[in-house]
């Protein structure tokens, strides 16, 4: 027993020890050596270990068209950072003012000089510099295009505008390519955007409204943790069908108006969100009220509606007010008590039950959704006065 007890304690030992000294290899790599190359500021490695690489890859790169470019010069190898100032507050603490991010037309990486073909994400400068003869990007009020302006790269992160328009020829935005611009409350999409790649509006903290284009299929991974997001406009002629987990995980969204009833919904689309919440459509019927002489009773019918589980039929009151008087999966219900001589309003609302997607992934602690429920939007008034012979006015 005491040599298990051992043998446990040595290999806790040697893995503690294993880990601290990958922190330590990867908290190396940041105490980096800064140059200036051609008007650009890189740090140098001064370790070799993959994973530390890996980290600041993903981290700190801002021009990488293949997350692996680096610089060599008399032997060493440098990562492009971005281009900066270091202003001291004493001799302990000092904060990075960034100005504007240098972008060179080309870089050497492993010995082989590439183009620098486009910024992957959104960085944290105040401006870009770039070549307006460079051939793959274009730079649009302050913000990185594809040479024909059609696809939206990277938008400063310190930009000091609250709203922003993108041009009506961006039919891309690219990921990340918002996130963190936390001055930006609302950014204005054209029409003619078709696809919004995941995290473009990731940890946007200051984002309160923004609008989806009508050709857009799909949202993944669009607007998480964009805590201050509370107005999202789909258009009624939008083609959306699906919403992904992430979409707005984390938003302060309580209501979304959908286009239709058939649209696909992950469980994890609002998971984390400030509110319940409610999901409604523009889908609505066609409601008629009729005289049945055979029955001598007053009907109320609508037409039936695609994926729609149930109808709620509501009467509007003297003071413009509807109250909800029945709910039925049928498309017909008697109208009961109707007087002579009197008016009455009625109007039907569709109500869809869709199923949720997905298994919860690793949102599995909150409480997601089995079903979602949408709310149709309300038929026109349907206006009734009965009179003796038992004709009806609408």
């Amino acid at each position: 027993m005491k040599q298990n007890i051992k043998k446990i304690l040595k290999v806790t030992a040697i893995l503690s020890i294993t880990a601290l000294t990958c922190v330590m290899c990867i908290f190396t790599a940041f105490a980096q050596t800064y140059k200036e190359i051609g008007g650009c500021l890189y740090f140098e490695f001064e370790n070799d270990s993959y994973n530390a690489k890996a980290n600041i890859q993903r981290y700190m790169y801002d021009i990488d068209p293949d997350w692996n470019i680096y610089l060599s010069e008399d032997g060493k190898e440098y990562a492009l950072e971005r281009d900066h100032v270091v202003v001291y507050e004493d001799d302990d603490d000092f904060e990075l003012s960034y100005t504007a991010l240098k972008i060179p037309d080309k870089i050497t990486s492993k010995s082989k000089t590439r183009d620098v073909s486009a910024i992957l994400g959104s960085v944290a400068c105040h401006e870009f510099d770039l070549n307006p003869k460079n051939k793959y990007m274009s730079l649009i009020d302050n913000v990185i295009f594809s040479k024909d302006g059609k696809t939206l790269m990277s938008y400063a992160q310190f930009d000091d505008r609250i709203v922003y328009e993108i041009p009506d020829n961006t039919q891309t935005i690219k990921d990340s390519s918002f996130h963190a611009c936390n001055n930006l409350t609302e950014v204005i999409i054209p029409n003619n955007v078709k696809e919004i790649e995941v995290f473009s509006f990731v940890s946007m903290e200051s984002l309160e409204r923004i609008n989806i284009p009508p050709l857009l299929e799909e949202l993944n991974k669009t607007f998480p943790n964009c805590e201050s997001l509370k107005e999202v406009y789909i258009p009624k002629d939008s083609k959306l069908k699906r919403i992904k987990g992430n979409a707005f995980f984390c938003t302060n969204i309580n209501e979304l108006t959908l286009p239709s009833f058939e649209i696909d919904i992950d469980k994890e689309a609002f998971a984390g969100c400030k509110k319940d919440v409610k999901l409604k459509s523009y889908i609505t019927t066609n409601a008629k009220a009729v005289y049945s002489k055979d029955a001598e009773t007053y009907k109320l019918n609508w037409d039936g509606v695609s994926s729609a589980v149930k109808y709620e039929v509501y009467q509007k009151n003297k003071y413009g007010s509807y109250k909800l008087i029945k709910e039925t999966a049928g498309t017909s219900i008697k109208l009961n008590g109707i007087k002579s001589g009197k008016k009455y309003t009625f109007a039907v609302k569709p109500i869809a039950e869709i199923k949720a997607n997905g298994d919860g992934g690793v949102y599995i602690h909150y409480d997601l959704p089995e079903y979602y429920t949408i709310e149709g939007t309300m038929s026109d008034d349907v206006t009734v006065i009965a009179y003796s012979n038992s004709t009806l006015e609408m």
